[in-house]
């Protein structure tokens, strides 16, 4: 892949010299057996950083100078990360950027106003946040504190050999972040047990004991728990006819129940977490009875006990969801697992024009589609404003303007090369490659080999 843009930069008609620079051995020997010139550098020794352009950029600018003596009026910096790069593009960003006697010519996408971020070459399928659970001690208290309301002492225990290993139908999530103030909850660090309730599109948040007792078995699990004025837990019970509960006989024993995801309306598990006792394995098990066969990417990013996201972000590609899926963090402390799936585009089918709306379910606060910044209703394309956002791809400027370059765009000196969706992507990911894979289908192209 990198040499289909480093192909599109050497048939350039409009760039006068190529030279590449890299840290990697390896690469430069290929580069220099197509005889390209090539020469390596030291990244870690780049002493300017650029929050804009690649990393390396000036110390390959010190090199070509004082190492090369090679003087420049116009410098276009490529960062080979975009297959889809064409030499065609790179003539008539140079073109406009000598008509327009602007200083700085950099390439930019438009940014779609919205929450879902709609594409493409891409739907998402379903988004969830997996919760996981405490230990047994903790689940003891959180079921005491229901005794009175509710009798479950004899179904909480059942220890029977199809499920001694879920150890206990309750569970208790970890703590985790939760604003009871914007809910309309006040209290002062008094501890309480709440149910969710809908009120047409707005969510409450009632306290058990204002439940009549002869109305309370009526109320379904889960319960959501006051820790803290930030800090929420959820307590559910686990159904025979929950089908992923039942699914649990065909995971490894070495495994044991670690978290969940729930539905919209928390009445329902969407997906189920296993961890392995020995390490940092999980098997993941999604409800996928609404999915239909397809290819499919799921994202997994690990939440750490502040709440934001720790390292260690999982992309994988999906056919098959008739078994758990593994997955591998490292050793720590997780409170939580955000993951998304995303349903890949195959064909031609899939309009490169108009983006794909989301899942109505996915929307929050109203079934219509609602400009973030407008107000107004989505009706098409035509109603997300314009906004431009660097794309990544090359960087043009004058050469006095290297030291000061990313002063010279924050103070709005920048003109902007709009990179169609067809000619543009960054391959930094998996998914990244996935999508590449589904654009080139797209438009007819061929992708290449996959180990490329």
């Amino acid at each position: 892949l990198l040499l289909k843009s480093v192909a599109a930069a050497a048939n350039a008609r409009e760039i006068k010299k190529l030279i590449i620079f890299s840290d990697d051995n390896l690469m430069l020997d290929l580069l220099k057996s197509l005889n390209i010139d090539s020469y390596i550098v030291d990244i870690e020794a780049d002493t300017e950083k650029s929050e804009l352009l690649p990393v390396g950029t000036y110390a390959s600018v010190t090199y070509l100078r004082e190492r090369l003596k090679i003087d420049f009026e116009n410098l276009m910096v490529l960062n080979f990360r975009n297959p889809l790069l064409t030499p065609d593009v790179i003539d008539e960003a140079i073109n406009k950027f000598k008509r327009s006697k602007i200083p700085v010519l950099i390439s930019v996408k438009k940014s779609i106003d919205h929450p879902c971020q709609l594409n493409a070459y891409y739907q998402i399928a379903d988004v969830g946040f997996i919760h996981i659970f405490d230990d047994d001690e903790a689940t003891g208290r959180c079921v005491r504190c229901l005794d009175k309301h509710l009798s479950i002492r004899h179904t909480v225990n059942q220890c029977n050999p199809d499920n001694q290993r879920l150890n206990l139908r309750c569970k208790v999530t970890k703590p985790f972040y939760f604003d009871w103030k914007a809910r309309g909850v006040q209290k002062n660090g008094v501890s309480g047990i709440y149910i969710r309730k809908y009120d047409g599109l707005n969510i409450k948040y009632i306290p058990i004991d204002r439940i009549p007792g002869n109305t309370f078995n009526k109320i379904p699990f889960p319960f959501w728990i006051y820790d803290g004025p930030g800090q929420a837990r959820i307590l559910l019970r686990f159904r025979d006819e929950e089908k992923l509960y039942r699914d649990v006989s065909e995971v490894d024993k070495d495994f044991h129940l670690a978290g969940a995801a729930f539905c919209d309306d928390c009445n329902r598990i969407s997906s189920l977490l296993f961890k392995n006792l020995r390490g940092g394995k999980y098997l993941l098990a999604l409800n996928s009875e609404d999915l239909p066969s397809h290819s499919y990417m799921l994202r997994a990013v690990p939440v750490g006990s502040s709440g934001r996201a720790e390292k260690g972000i999982i992309e994988l590609g999906l056919d098959d969801f008739s078994g758990p899926i593994s997955l591998h963090f490292e050793d720590q402390a997780l409170y939580g697992i955000i993951y998304s799936l995303f349903k890949v585009a195959e064909d031609d089918t899939y309009d490169l024009c108009e983006p794909f709306p989301p899942h109505e379910r996915l929307w929050t606060g109203s079934m219509q589609k609602i400009n973030v910044r407008t107000g107004k209703e989505i009706m098409g394309r035509q109603d997300f404003p314009d906004v431009f956002e660097p794309e990544g791809t090359f960087f043009i400027m004058r050469r006095n303007l290297i030291p000061s370059f990313d002063r010279e765009v924050l103070q709005g000196g920048a003109g902007g090369f709009i990179m169609k969706d067809t000619d543009s992507i960054q391959i930094e990911s998996e998914f990244d490659l996935l999508k590449y894979m589904a654009i080139t289908r797209a438009l007819g192209r061929s992708s290449g080999d996959k180990k490329e």
